[in-house]
């Protein structure tokens, strides 16, 4: 495989980034439709519906959606078999994994409601399918991520997120039924679903396939494969604790609902943008593994990893620091033009946590070479000993009546982004330059 060209790693960033900017697009303009139509009250379950149902596919989805890339993105040329394999354990344990979750969720529910479900039940039982289409369908889009298909992704995508969000909102003008809006997700997650499975196993993969199911997968398989993703889940949660760690700290410093309020509000912002370097992890990840797996000589390799690598740097970290240079000194108009006077203390905060947006995109630059080049412990290690170091602090400084204002907790956050930027950028660095 020869290294991208500085165009063509700019196509594909840009086919992936629209995906995410379409998709956070459609994720803003759906609650407030649900909002000025049904009020505060039903964006209230909407909300608490949604974040189940992103809480399950997270679950579910038991850290595949970055293991298969790299097993595809290594294989898929030569042994077929092999990349099906993983496959099929990945749909039977996700099925198996909804199951159990589904059994447990009702049982909990029955309990709190002493054995009556509430109304709402059925919004989040409309989400709990959405969540197994949804997590289904990642797999198939993994793989193809693997294949390095960007352009066909980035279409199904934007399609599927526009019917999606689009559906929703006009069934909800008219019907003015919440319930009947969101029966729109699973419907269209079950067709993108669909369509990204043809995708896969057209060609020499469709009776590749046919054979892998017909083996039997035993309860040793399951458990064994719950064991193998043990680092991937890790990584994935790691990521998400990462990116609130600032909000989980004022939750236990037991800040005012004012401080949370501000501080909510500016992180709102590089969160957002980190849809970029969520793009750029997804196509550099089998990107670099199919170059490590080259059978090139492994000098060639080793060069065309650091061209690439050099290329995410100049192009990535270029973006991510006219990003945060945008967000630290447009923060007044920013915050005033989105929230309004009243969130004008937001503006300090923003201009403090401005740079995890560079932070954020250089280590997703870092990881997505250690996981290529099998160091899924090391990142692992990384990132829990930083986050246990950061919330040690924080609790120890809850137990002994030390007070933490919100922009120490700005200016924390913002270090240890930086932290996780510079052990993973040195573990990278000491990789590139072994003899």
């Amino acid at each position: 495989m020869n290294t991208p060209s500085f165009q063509q790693f700019t196509r594909s960033l840009a086919a992936l980034f629209s995906v995410n900017a379409t998709t956070l697009v459609g994720g803003i303009l759906l609650p407030i439709a649900v909002a000025r139509i049904l009020g505060a009250e039903a964006l209230g379950i909407f909300s608490s519906a949604s974040a189940l149902g992103l809480l399950l596919t997270t679950l579910i989805d038991w850290g595949y959606e970055t293991r298969i890339p790299l097993v595809v993105a290594a294989h898929f040329r030569t042994d077929i078999s092999q990349c099906l394999a993983l496959f099929r354990r990945a749909q039977v344990l996700k099925i198996v994994l909804w199951c159990v979750v589904a059994v447990c969720l009702l049982s909990f529910a029955l309990f709190m409601t002493k054995g009556i479900l509430r109304e709402e039940m059925s919004l989040y039982a409309v989400y709990g399918v959405w969540s197994l289409f949804r997590a289904l369908g990642a797999s198939y889009i993994a793989a193809l991520r693997g294949m390095e298909q960007y352009s066909r992704i980035a279409r199904l995508e934007n399609i599927a997120s526009l019917m999606l969000h689009g559906g929703c909102i006009a069934v909800l003008v008219v019907s003015q039924n919440l319930l009947l809006a969101l029966l729109v997700l699973p419907c269209v997650e079950s067709a993108k679903m669909l369509i990204a499975r043809e995708f896969v196993v057209e060609g020499a993969w469709k009776e590749a396939l046919r054979q892998v199911t017909q083996q039997k997968l035993s309860v040793r398989d399951m458990w064994c494969a719950l064991r193998e993703q043990a680092y991937f889940v890790a990584i994935q949660a790691l990521g998400i604790v990462e990116s609130r760690a600032g909000v989980f700290a004022l939750m236990l410093t037991t800040a005012s609902a004012q401080d949370m309020g501000f501080f909510g509000a500016a992180m709102r912002f590089p969160i957002a943008l980190r849809t970029f370097a969520g793009a750029l992890f997804t196509m550099l990840l089998p990107s670099f593994v199919s170059l490590q797996n080259d059978s090139s000589a492994h000098t060639a390799n080793a060069q065309q990893q650091k061209t690439l690598l050099l290329q995410a740097l100049v192009l990535g970290g270029g973006i991510a620091f006219a990003g945060s240079f945008f967000l630290f000194f447009a923060a007044e108009p920013l915050i005033f033009f989105v929230y309004g006077a009243a969130m004008l203390p937001s503006v300090e905060l923003l201009r403090i946590v401005a740079a995890l947006f560079f932070f954020q995109t250089l280590s997703n630059i870092f990881e997505a070479f250690l996981l290529a080049r099998g160091q899924k412990r090391s990142v692992t290690a990384i990132s829990s000993a930083l986050l246990g170091v950061f919330f040690a602090s924080v609790l120890g400084c809850f137990f002994c009546g030390i007070a933490l204002s919100t922009p120490l907790i700005a200016y924390t956050v913002c270090g240890l982004g930086g932290m996780l930027c510079y052990f993973y950028g040195r573990k990278t660095w000491q990789i590139v330059h072994q003899k």
